[in-house]
């Protein structure tokens, strides 16, 4: 199962630092309440943000970084 909080999406390309949509509090809630469901394995939130690698001065990837813990829900990079 997925949860996803609303996204804020700017066409400018503006990269500026905004509010978070969720505060940390509501994440830690949610992810305590869906872990106590029966036959949940694990709950784990995944804090996306931007990160630009760049490698041979060209950026690569999408742009999105993603926190340790979310390791355990893809294959990140």
């Amino acid at each position: 199962m997925l949860v996803r909080a609303p996204v804020a999406v700017r066409a400018d390309g503006d990269f500026t630092p905004r509010p978070a949509l969720v505060v940390p509090e509501t994440v830690i809630y949610l992810a305590g309440r869906l872990a106590a469901v029966p036959g949940v394995a694990a709950a784990v939130p995944d804090h996306v943000f931007y990160a630009q690698p760049v490698i041979g001065g060209r950026p690569i990837g999408d742009g999105r970084g993603h926190a340790w813990s979310a390791a355990a829900l893809a294959p990140y990079r």
